[in-house]
């Protein structure tokens, strides 16, 4: 009877406070902050264009317009770049719409202009229409050459207003500044481009699989031979796992190791290759046998070959699928048959904010606490594939049997010298959920020491999540960033 007292008085004190709070007036709302996204970016050698994000820390009211200054070094307008909006006598005019949340600017090279990398271009808020309250010291520089960030304070833009309701996956490159909000691009199975031939699923896409038969070595290698029964033979993949318990087995690993894929390693021999059920997710309902994929894939030259079509369906279709080599996956929608680049170049992001797949160990909805696949927001994910590597620090001391085993460290304190006692990891999922929590936001007792592909090492904390009363906006965290030295 005990645990239910502890979930009946919350919700009574909760009641209470709704209720004798009704006629009070709300409390003002903070500022609305109007600042320039990052303050320093740069051109890549092969990047002809750069965008400026301009962005207010909570929805505006009603349309914005904004006045920006450009102060030029070493170019001029029309010679050496243009921009989107027109520049006209030194300013660009951009408008936030209502209830958004930013605005951006493009800086495009003008073509076969020679320029010696020194060169830059800085960009100040003169003026705003609205309610919004200017960051005066926040302008940004561009720069005519690619950057090393020495970090900075970025809020990461999931969504782009007030109403949207899904959050994009946002790339974020720390050495550049640079993040990245790809738009909707729905994708089933991703096709490594690396040396080894592996299927990884979508897990930012709730897609589950696994092998047609009842055991692996008892599963079908010719897709025209699976049928409808075999769903019956296999674990439930339709489960959306918050109604349904979902099996951990049919989601990839959460570490993201290639070895870790519920698609085994695609074989030189066609015959050994299983084939295998995949269901793409429904949001909160399960998805029915009947909507289940049947999915064969065989190498091809340095490539793939992939069979596919829905489970009961006669006619297999069958699409080839090359590796490109600046890039982590190629994705395959099985819905429309297309394949596409989902993610930035594998050199150009080291974390990935968005939702997806995690495996957490909670007891909700009852039984022992073994880890099960649940779908949640707000998950950070490092680019493992592109050697990218993490490790938490814990701000407090952490002990064991009263005796502290590992020292805190403060965020401010982390230098190089403390390198040598960080145990860096190439699990995908380090960061994952435990940077927050649902209900107060920040977890702020640990940070985070991430080393990109270069070798650059860089601490990042985070400040707000949008819940919790924190101040920020949901989908929108904020975050800090700096290159250890």
């Amino acid at each position: 009877m005990k645990s239910k007292i502890k979930f009946v008085l919350p919700l009574l004190m909760a009641l209470l406070f709704i209720n004798t709070g009704c006629n009070q007036e709300d409390p003002p709302l903070p500022d609305n902050i109007l600042s320039f996204s990052v303050s320093e970016v740069g051109f890549d050698s092969d990047e002809t264009s750069k965008t400026i994000t301009l962005s207010t820390s909570r929805a505006v009211v009603e349309a914005t317009q904004v006045t920006i200054t450009v102060t030029e070094d070493g170019v001029t307008y029309g010679e050496h770049y243009t921009t989107e909006p027109a520049m006209v006598n030194g300013k660009v005019t951009l408008t936030i719409p209502a209830k958004a949340m930013e605005a951006t600017l493009t800086v495009k090279k003008v073509s076969n202009v020679f320029l010696e990398g020194t060169e830059s271009l800085q960009f100040a808020v003169e003026s705003a229409s609205s309610e919004v309250v200017i960051d005066k010291s926040k302008k940004t520089t561009l720069k005519f050459d690619a950057i090393l960030s020495e970090g900075d304070m970025m809020t990461i833009h999931g969504k782009l207003d007030a109403e949207e309701k899904v959050v994009e996956p946002v790339y974020i490159d720390f050495s550049q500044n640079q993040q990245q909000r790809m738009a909707e691009m729905p994708y089933t199975l991703g096709f490594y481009c690396g040396d080894d031939f592996r299927v990884l699923l979508n897990n930012t896409d709730r897609v589950k699989a696994t092998f047609a038969g009842k055991t692996y070595e008892t599963a079908k290698t010719d897709i025209n031979a699976v049928t409808l029964a075999d769903a019956d033979d296999a674990i439930n993949i339709g489960a959306d796992g918050m109604m349904v318990a979902l099996d951990i087995n049919a989601i990839d690993d959460a570490s993201g190791k290639l070895e870790g894929t519920v698609f085994r390693k695609v074989s030189e021999k066609p015959a050994e290759n299983k084939v295998y059920l995949v269901a793409i997710g429904k949001g909160m309902a399960a998805t029915p046998k009947n909507e289940w994929y049947k999915v064969k894939v065989n190498r091809k030259d340095n490539g793939y070959s992939v069979q596919y079509a829905l489970i009961d369906a006669k006619e297999v279709k069958t699409i080839d699928i090359e590796k490109k080599e600046d890039y982590n996956l190629v994705a395959l929608n099985l819905e429309t048959g297309k394949t596409f680049v989902r993610e930035p170049e594998a050199a150009k992001w080291d974390i990935l904010y968005s939702p997806g797949m995690a495996v957490s160990t909670s007891t909700m909805g009852g039984g022992p606490a073994t880890p099960k696949p649940y779908f949640m927001q707000d998950l950070i994910f490092i680019n493992n594939l592109a050697g990218v590597q993490a490790a938490e620090v814990s701000t407090e001391d952490i002990k064991e049997n009263d005796k502290v085993v590992v020292k805190g460290i403060a965020y401010e304190d982390f230098s190089k010298a403390h390198l040598k006692d960080v145990k860096f990891s190439s699990d995908r999922s380090i960061i994952g959920i435990n940077w927050r929590n649902v209900f107060v936001g920040v977890n702020k007792n640990v940070f985070y020491v991430v080393k990109d592909a270069a070798g650059n090492v860089y601490k990042l904390r985070f400040l707000k999540m949008g819940v919790g009363g924190d101040g920020g906006v949901r989908g929108r965290p904020e975050m800090e960033y700096a290159l250890v030295k």
